[in-house]
């Protein structure tokens, strides 16, 4: 429990001191199921393009 709560409070400090951060998405790129992940890659990457 204590490691727990001494793991919370070191990268939750990191956590706020950093501006920026990023998001990882788990898509098929390859297979049956590669168009889809590719058309949900270009989605992210359209949306990021328009909302920075």
């Amino acid at each position: 429990m204590r490691l727990l709560a001494a793991t919370l409070v070191t990268f939750g400090k990191v956590a706020l001191a950093s501006d920026a951060f990023k998001i990882g998405l788990v898509l098929p790129m390859t297979g049956q199921q590669a168009t889809t992940g590719r058309q949900i890659e270009a989605a992210a990457r359209l949306y990021m393009a328009q909302n920075g």
